[in-house]
């Protein structure tokens, strides 16, 4: 199993085996990107590239062919925040409320975005709202199958 965490300025990599009840880490790496995801996140094509740049860099360092792969985004990618809905509010509205929260919290940013939202538990019309980046998950798929690696189907976001 390979985890891999991504920030904004790098890529940090840990191959790992369970065995019994314990955990054995075989090796790490950690990769810089040659300049902020921030600053690629609104261009597909850019940002596909620097991502399938550093997974090369990093299978150089990790056997990544045949590996099941986790994804963790780092807080420096994302935007977290939490929204109470008037009870009286109809049901539908939480989803425009969400999104225009959006649109003001990301502002020119927002269509880049994508949002995953989770009722907390025990406060009901309270919501935690997680923004991240919608490229993300497909570009890390596309390239962790072209390295013949396989994305655990709830890691990457």
């Amino acid at each position: 199993m390979i985890t891999l965490v991504l920030s904004n300025e790098h890529l940090y990599g840990c191959k790992w085996s369970k065995y019994n009840d314990s955990i054995e880490v075989e090796k790490v790496t950690c990769q810089s990107f040659n300049a902020p995801l921030m600053s690629k996140i609104a261009d597909e094509s850019q940002l596909n590239h620097q991502i399938s740049g550093i997974l090369q860099l990093c299978s150089q360092d990790l056997d990544l062919s045949g590996e099941t792969f986790q994804v963790v985004i780092d807080d420096s990618l994302l935007l977290q925040d939490v929204i109470i809905i008037d009870p009286d509010v109809p049901n539908h509205i939480p989803n425009q409320y969400i999104q225009w929260h959006k649109e003001g919290v990301l502002g020119e940013n927002s269509d880049e975005y994508t949002a995953c939202v989770v009722e907390r538990s025990g406060n009901e019309n309270e919501y935690h709202v997680t923004y991240y980046p919608k490229l993300i998950p497909d570009i890390f798929k596309l390239s962790i199958r072209e390295l013949g690696g396989y994305p655990d189907r709830k890691s990457v976001v």
